[in-house]
């Protein structure tokens, strides 16, 4: 008897018949006990929810049947039909959001820019000298080229102190530049 007690005390089974020890109440209700028991099985798939497609294929949309979402479909395998999605029509994919995102940090990075030249220019008309003024004119009336006239201001801010001064000094946030 001895043995068998060990034996379950070994196991975590607490108290056998006969043993003087008493247990603790909150020992023989353990809710994690519970848990952790190996008879709980998984549930089985087929009584989960089917998971729900944002969007279904063409073809299911065309046949106005169920999408499994799955690329290939269950329907478009079943059928041999080509399974497509147009990933640009639903919102909710990560595709889409990556490409909205994507597109915002570019308009961004292109405002950042556009600012730049701007405050170049601002400060080639307040700090340049006149030929510095004549020799943006010129680049204006010379080209139509953006990119020309971005690395014509650029280089006046670099070549002249007092430009460069003045670029350093325009104010994006006061309340004029927030048209």
């Amino acid at each position: 008897m001895a043995s068998s007690r060990q034996d379950a005390f070994q196991e975590g089974r607490g108290s056998v018949p006969g043993d003087e020890t008493p247990q603790l109440e909150h020992e023989q209700s353990d809710p994690d006990a519970a848990q952790t028991l190996p008879d709980a099985d998984p549930p089985d798939p087929s009584s989960r929810s089917r998971t729900r497609s944002s969007l279904a294929c063409f073809m299911c949309q065309k046949k106005k049947i169920k999408c499994t979402g799955t690329f290939p479909c269950a329907n478009c395998l079943r059928r041999n039909w080509s399974c497509r999605f147009d990933a640009e029509a639903d919102g909710r994919r990560k595709a889409n959001n990556r490409r909205t995102v994507q597109g915002l940090n570019e308009a961004t990075e292109q405002l950042r820019r556009q600012r730049q030249m701007i405050s170049g220019i601002l400060a080639i008309i307040k700090a340049g000298d006149p030929d510095a003024i004549r020799g943006f004119i010129e680049q204006v009336n010379k080209t139509e080229n953006l990119a020309e006239i971005a690395g014509f201001v650029q280089g006046e801010v670099e070549r002249d102190e007092n430009i460069h001064k003045a670029f350093e000094d325009v104010d994006w946030t006061s309340e004029a530049a927030q048209l």
